[in-house]
């Protein structure tokens, strides 16, 4: 179902009672021009509101002295987001160019709404993420293996005795690996990075600020581009 989320009109009575009506409607997929233009990913337009039963409120669209309406959609691949909708008091014959133009219009809008869907989803995770770092003692690390970047939670601090930036990528996390485990885990590690596995798991000794090493259950999850190379 689509809702309607805001509105923009002249300073009417009658224009501020219909958009006042219309924002308590829901819009059906195919039904009436908003849903039409949905369904359908075209634009729709009439210009004869008096003879067309769709527009919404059509009882309080005649009250307005509305004549013409115009809806599109807002396309992002191949589906609609939004619709936006255009009324008219004057009657207003379909124009092909004004169609062309609202085409491209809804084309770049349906690609912002998408990405702000995209940048509020991704910050919900990141929250989410966030709490789950606070609750728990663990430690936690993030290696982004095409910039070679490493990064741990504050948790590293506490276990470790440093601060979680230790700089140098994951060389710096090798060389703090006890000589005896050494081998053994970046072997363990490379494979699983490089033979498709999706998770890995190993345990080893850890050197400490204070020069000891602190045992450690270490796992992780390999993050792979849609072509199966790991990024993460």
């Amino acid at each position: 179902m689509l809702r309607f989320i805001a509105s923009w009109g002249i300073d009417d009575p009658f224009i501020e009672r219909f958009l006042s009506n219309s924002q308590k409607i829901d819009f059906a997929p195919g039904v009436g021009i908003v849903g039409a233009a949905w369904q359908e990913r075209r634009a729709v337009w009439t210009d004869a509101v008096a003879e067309d039963s769709r527009p919404p409120r059509h009882d309080f669209a005649e009250q307005a002295g509305i004549r013409s309406v115009l809806a599109f959609p807002a396309v992002s691949g191949d589906q609609a987001v939004g619709v936006m909708v255009f009324f008219a008091r004057e009657r207003r014959e379909v124009d092909e160019r004004v169609l062309a133009g609202v085409r491209t219009i809804g084309t770049q809008l349906g690609q912002f709404l998408e990405r702000q869907r995209a940048e509020h989803a991704l910050q919900q995770s990141n929250e989410r993420f966030n709490v789950a770092v606070r609750a728990t003692s663990d430690v936690i690390w993030d290696w982004d293996l095409r910039a070679d970047t490493l990064w741990w939670n504050d948790n590293f601090a506490t276990v470790f005795g440093q601060a979680g930036d230790l700089g140098g990528g994951r060389r710096a996390w090798y060389d703090r690996i006890h000589p005896e485990d050494y081998e053994r885990v970046l072997n363990g590690l490379h494979r699983a990075i490089g033979e498709g596995a999706s998770h890995w798991s190993d345990e080893y000794r850890f050197r400490r600020v204070d020069g000891g090493f602190a045992h450690v259950f270490d796992r992780g999850e390999v993050i792979r581009d849609a072509h199966g190379q790991p990024v993460r």
